[in-house]
């Protein structure tokens, strides 16, 4: 997790995950990640790599409050998964409609 002047950044790396497979989630502040990684073949090589583990995975943030909700942004890349979070500006008047 990063923090710029304007927004958080969650860059999260997920090996062997399907875009179609993941799920992000908002609520109470708190952003969640889940989805499942499923097996890919790899061709043989003589040196041992490490892999990832299968199966389910949850990860959960906590954002601070001054956040906007509204334009939270996921993007999924070769493997990355890209969150931005836009923060509220700072000096903004908050906009309340009259009913």
């Amino acid at each position: 997790m990063a923090e710029t002047e304007r927004e958080y950044l969650i860059s999260v790396g997920l090996p062997g995950v399907e875009k179609e497979g993941l799920e992000v989630t908002f609520r109470d502040h708190c952003l969640t990640v889940t989805g499942e990684r499923i097996p890919t073949p790899h061709p043989s090589s003589e040196g041992r790599r490490s892999k990832p583990a299968l199966g389910r995975f949850y990860r959960a943030f906590t954002v601070p409050k001054a956040v906007r909700v509204d334009r939270i942004e996921a993007s999924f890349e070769d493997g990355i998964l890209t969150i931005k979070i836009p923060k509220l500006e700072k000096d903004a008047p908050l906009r309340i409609d009259v009913r």
